[in-house]
């Protein structure tokens, strides 16, 4: 498991951290110039978004990302 994912379940354990890093690199490529408020912001859009799209397989999508 990466430090962002690490990170991300630190600051929000309900989630998947390994997901919330995979939804962010999709977005963003690159997570290194984020602050903790940036990844507080993106864990709660991802949350939405979730619920909004449930057919999205997060864990393809991390396997795909090597996270």
């Amino acid at each position: 498991m990466s430090n962002y994912s690490k990170l991300i379940e630190r600051l929000d354990p309900s989630v998947n951290g390994r997901h919330v890093e995979a939804f962010m690199r999709l977005e963003y490529g690159t997570l290194d110039h984020f602050a903790e408020d940036k990844f507080r912001e993106e864990i709660q859009t991802f949350k939405k978004s979730r619920e909004d799209y449930p057919d999205i397989d997060w864990e393809h999508s991390a396997k795909y990302l090597g996270i």
